[in-house]
């Protein structure tokens, strides 16, 4: 057997199937995605109406991606049978990164600038409401890596977002997140 004491925290740190959170994370065959033949496609409305921003994505992908998608587009309720979700609570750059995570399983900006603390924060809550701890332990090593430097108010707005972006189970704003 070989001896692996020698493994850099950073090689423990790997984005696992390992749940981020307190919330569970459903056991799932590895399905090998394929976008050959015919495709069905579904929508996000992202932000504040009157002008949400839509997001048109592959059903297969968004389904295999989350269970929360995969139960809402799959079943009878008017997600189920209009193909398309709203998220009118959350902002559109934000949905853009967890899209590009979905396709591409990196968390990047399209313009490569550098993601801030708040905008992991914000990906760590969706994806946590998404119910996608991959994400969430993306999120949370690059905050770690990124030498988190967040003090005083700009600290204290994040914990807030957190708070009452998730459910009590989660807060891990007292928790994880200590100054």
């Amino acid at each position: 057997m070989a001896d692996t004491s020698d493994s850099s925290d950073s090689d423990k740190m790997k984005t696992a199937d390992t749940p981020a959170t307190a919330s569970a994370l459903r056991k799932r065959e590895e399905i090998q995605l394929t976008f050959t033949g015919a495709q069905t496609f579904v929508t996000f409305y992202v932000g504040i109406e009157p002008d949400p921003q839509s997001f048109i994505l592959h059903k297969t992908l968004a389904c295999h991606s989350s269970p929360v998608f995969e139960a809402a587009f799959k079943s009878q309720f008017v997600e189920g049978q209009t193909q398309s979700m709203n998220f009118d609570d959350v902002e559109p750059d934000t949905f853009a990164l967890l899209v590009d995570w979905m396709y591409l399983q990196k968390v990047q900006r399209p313009d490569n600038k550098a993601i801030s603390h708040p905008e992991y924060v914000k990906i760590w809550v969706l994806a946590e409401r998404c119910l996608i701890p991959r994400l969430q332990n993306q999120a949370i090593i690059s905050l770690i890596a990124g030498k988190f430097s967040y003090k005083g108010p700009r600290w204290l707005e994040l914990k807030r977002y957190i708070y009452e972006h998730t459910t009590e189970t989660v807060h891990c704003g007292g928790h994880f997140f200590t100054s």
